[in-house]
């Protein structure tokens, strides 16, 4: 593999700073942690400061409705300054701790703004429409940008599964996940937009390098590494997806098998779901779907490095062993990044990252 190509170097020297904002006036905070998550939930925050600083910073976010914050990080250069500034989140405030003692501190917690649509319950009817319209239309009547990618099925036409063509007192996020799984779409906000698209895996994956060198301390780019494997997971595993048609009264079943390699006296593990209102068409695609859900969970990393901005919850990782541990030397999908930064800890980050056992070929290829 060619390390490298796909992260470039972070500078020498960093000096992160972070900007904080709420309700559009500076907030002085002294420590902030941002967690990115996948799997169609709102990512969080939390922004710590001397109860102090928000008593003279004039932010009445306790008495005057909604409140939202910004947090932004940036690198200063020899001089101070700070051309670039990336938004790290920004969303709603949902709590206000003090703790006047011992800390004398106020904590600020809340989520992107995908808790608008989790903290709404929608009845509503689509019969002509696509799921990029139902989400367009949903976003702009949320006061959000929508940056959608078209979609062509009308919802609700192809059976009676019960989806988001006519729902009733639904929260307006689940019907809006249950449209993007649909269409095997990924779905998002980040800042004040709200992105409904396919999943881009074209791109390099962003490298996480570890390699003895053979004097007992490693060459990474890594402060902490530990790896996990599942041996249930790591068997043969069969997933059946059942469903009927309560109009047509036809009975289908979608089977997806992946093998484990040969394990003597290891039991298949099987997993049986019940969905109803598919073809025999949707059934297989969806028993493929939770195979490869499940499956993803056989080979998991958690590792720690200086905090970089740059990773995306959306982008693939790649463990590179330099050949150490050739069985571990794949791409991974992040499941939750951990940013913080605080004065005394600097600017630092944590990940989780999950896959099935695949093999790298040395073009990086996965066979």
């Amino acid at each position: 593999m060619e390390r490298g190509k796909a992260v470039m170097p972070l500078p020498a020297v960093r000096r992160p700073r972070v900007r904080v904002r709420v309700n559009d006036k500076t907030f002085a905070a002294t420590s902030v942690t941002v967690v990115s998550v996948s799997h169609y939930s709102a990512d969080t925050f939390e922004i710590s400061a001397p109860l102090a600083i928000e008593r003279y910073s004039g932010i009445d976010y306790a008495l005057n409705g909604p409140s939202y914050a910004t947090i932004d990080i940036g690198y200063a250069d020899d001089s101070g300054m700070i051309d670039d500034w990336v938004t790290l989140i920004a969303g709603n405030i949902d709590t206000v701790r003090r703790e006047p003692l011992p800390s004398g501190s106020v904590t600020l917690s809340g989520r992107d703004l995908s808790s608008v649509f989790l903290d709404q319950k929608i009845s509503d009817q689509w019969p002509n429409a696509t799921s990029s319209e139902i989400i367009t239309k949903l976003g702009v009547a949320a006061g959000l940008d929508v940056q959608a990618q078209a979609t062509t099925a009308l919802v609700g036409t192809a059976s009676d599964r019960g989806s988001a063509g006519a729902v009733q007192e639904r929260v307006a996020w689940d019907v809006m996940v249950d449209l993007a799984k649909k269409e095997g779409f990924d779905l998002w906000v980040s800042g004040r937009t709200l992105y409904f698209q396919a999943p881009n895996s074209s791109g390099p994956p962003w490298i996480a390098y570890y390699t003895p060198d053979g004097r007992g301390g490693p060459v990474t780019n890594l402060q902490t590494l530990a790896l996990t494997q599942s041996l249930t997971l790591a068997n043969d595993i069969t997933v059946f997806v059942k469903t009927w048609n309560s109009k047509t009264k036809a009975k289908f079943t979608g089977t997806a098998k992946r093998s484990g390699g040969n394990k003597s006296g290891r039991k298949t593990q099987i997993y049986t779901f019940s969905v109803p209102g598919l073809t025999q068409d949707q059934a297989q695609a969806e028993a493929q779907k939770r195979l490869a859900a499940i499956s993803k969970h056989e080979r998991v990393i958690d590792f720690s490095l200086p905090g970089d901005s740059r990773l995306s919850i959306r982008d693939m990782i790649r463990l590179d062993t330099g050949g150490a541990l050739p069985d571990w030397e794949q791409d991974y999908y992040p499941e939750n990044i951990t940013r913080s930064l605080s004065v005394s800890g600097g600017f630092t980050m944590s990940i989780r990252a999950k896959n099935q056992d695949q093999i790298l070929t040395p073009d990086g290829n996965v066979s």
